[in-house]
């Protein structure tokens, strides 16, 4: 007999072989009340209506066993809420249905133990959005049902409170794809991307300080891939004093020693020194060059590089109000080929559209028989075009 998700009443392929999808709905919205009240009744489950302390509320374990709980499956079938993904053929296909992202509000009932998948199921989960759906689409076109369904693995894990070798390990993939999305996908998507970045990095180091407690031998559990994570929670504080205000002694010995910290922390204080600006004065060009630098080594690997790519409009905006201010137009420091090969552009067209950006000019210019670009200085507002806007 094919095995049940939970403790309700009908098999995976009863739901699927017999009867309409309306039926079906109309079945799990009358047994899943009932079902409740067994649940409450036996003790497994908390009664949403009896106030507790929060130590004293009963732990949470799902039971699910599949990629999407029956009874969601049915529901977005009967809403009409299927992803393309979702199909075999045009038609539902609910072997490949994976649980999405419910927003907790006001009103909405409380999750059943079958409603949420198990630690190893949502490890599967993942995997198969990894190989199946990241692995054979692309990228712009799955990223944001990987999105949507990576969420939901981090919400089943927080339904359960779980902090087991499952849950660091999902977290880590999950905050791969995250920076690989800051790469690949259109600006305007960068934002969700850094949100999601910055909850799966603070759930990460919430996993990680669990670890720093013994275990009854005195042993402290160790994870193979701190030192790359911690380096990523360094560098998505460039504009805050996180290295500053972060108890480094706490972290592991061989993870705060690591090439990959070292390597963050210098790159962290590089970008922290030109951001600056008018406290470094011209010496914040030379930080931004030393950014750049740190960023094209070959201790720099791609998703770090993917994660520092949305810092490099700052470090250069800084840089070129550094060139602006304190440097002579006769100086070789305001010709575009300098600045060029100072910030990293890799075309000089990128330069002068941000430089145009900014309400600043590019002049020509004659010595000794050889013209040259060069930056226009002296007395220009350093705005960008979106700010000039509103400021006018």
């Amino acid at each position: 007999m094919e095995e049940k998700d939970c403790s309700s009443y009908y098999s995976r392929e009863e739901i699927f072989k017999v009867g309409t999808i309306e039926e079906w709905y109309k079945a799990f919205i009358e047994s899943r009340a009932l079902e409740r009240q067994e649940l409450i009744a036996a003790g497994v489950i908390d009664n949403p209506a009896v106030q507790k302390p929060l130590e004293e509320a009963k732990p949470f374990r799902g039971t699910c066993i599949y990629m999407c709980p029956s009874f969601e499956s049915v529901q977005r079938i009967h809403q009409k809420m299927v992803d393309k993904f979702e199909m075999t053929d045009g038609k539902p296909d609910h072997k490949k249905f994976v649980k999405s992202f419910h927003r907790p509000a006001a009103g909405l009932e409380a999750p059943l133990p079958c409603d949420v998948r198990k630690p190893w199921i949502l490890v599967g989960t993942l995997h198969y959005l990894v190989k199946e759906i990241l692995g054979r689409y692309p990228w712009q076109e799955c990223q944001g049902f990987v999105r949507d369904r990576t969420r939901s693995i981090r919400q089943d894990f927080t339904y359960q409170n779980y902090e087991g070798d499952e849950a660091v390990h999902c977290t880590e993939v999950i905050i791969r794809f995250h920076l690989v999305g800051l790469y690949l996908l259109p600006d305007n998507d960068e934002y969700m991307e850094l949100e999601q970045l910055g909850k799966s990095l603070t759930t990460l180091s919430f996993l990680y300080k669990a670890s720093q407690v013994p275990d009854a031998d005195g042993n402290y559990k160790r994870f193979p891939n701190e030192a790359e994570f911690r380096s990523y929670m360094i560098l998505t504080h460039i504009h805050d004093g996180y290295v500053e205000r972060e108890d480094f002694m706490k972290w592991p010995e061989e993870v705060r020693n690591s090439e990959q910290v070292k390597h963050a922390i210098r790159i962290y204080q590089a970008a922290q020194k030109c951001l600056r600006g008018s406290a470094e004065g011209f010496n914040a060009m030379h930080y931004a060059n030393t950014f750049f630098t740190l960023v094209a080594s070959e201790k720099t690997d791609f998703t770090t590089a993917c994660l520092l790519e949305v810092y490099f409009a700052d470090i250069r905006k800084s840089a070129l109000q550094a060139i602006a201010s304190n440097y002579m137009k006769t100086s070789k420091m305001t010709t575009l080929d300098f600045i060029q090969d100072l910030l990293y552009y890799e075309e000089i067209e990128d330069l002068i559209d941000e430089i145009e950006n900014y309400g600043l000019e590019v002049g020509q210019n004659t010595i000794d028989g050889v013209s040259y670009t060069y930056l226009v200085l002296g007395g220009k507002k350093f705005n960008s075009k979106f700010e000039a806007c509103f400021l006018v």
